[in-house]
């Protein structure tokens, strides 16, 4: 049986080394953070509309010259989500919903069985 050689997926950003806030991909198919994106376009100059690929160089013309017309990478972004949530149930650390995370608000996530109620 052969053996699997494809390439581990990680869902941290090559450039922040966390996991994907906002991922956005570039045509050459590398992913990062819309803000590493950002950052990488400023240090090349804003007079520019391309920006060069953090990983192999590659350079991206930019849709309107913006960062904002990049192709969203929804796979990492929910990939990503899932990751950290699970990061933080493993290490017993207060889980947010949705809802919560975005009011900005400390309460934890309540996880209960559907058929006898019993929280976890």
């Amino acid at each position: 049986m052969a053996e699997n050689t494809s390439p581990a997926i990680t869902m941290t950003c090559e450039v922040c080394s966390e996991y994907y806030t906002d991922p956005l991909m570039l045509p050459c198919l590398h992913s990062f953070c819309k803000k590493c994106l950002i950052k990488a376009k400023e240090k090349q100059g804003s007079a520019d509309t391309s920006l060069k690929c953090p990983t192999c160089d590659t350079s991206v013309n930019l849709p309107d010259g913006k960062i904002e017309g990049l192709t969203q990478n929804l796979w990492f972004e929910h990939k990503s989500k899932e990751a950290s949530i699970k990061k933080k149930i493993t290490n017993k650390e207060a889980v947010l919903c949705d809802e919560c995370s975005v009011d900005d608000s400390s309460d934890a996530a309540v996880v209960y069985c559907c058929d006898c109620h019993v929280q976890q």
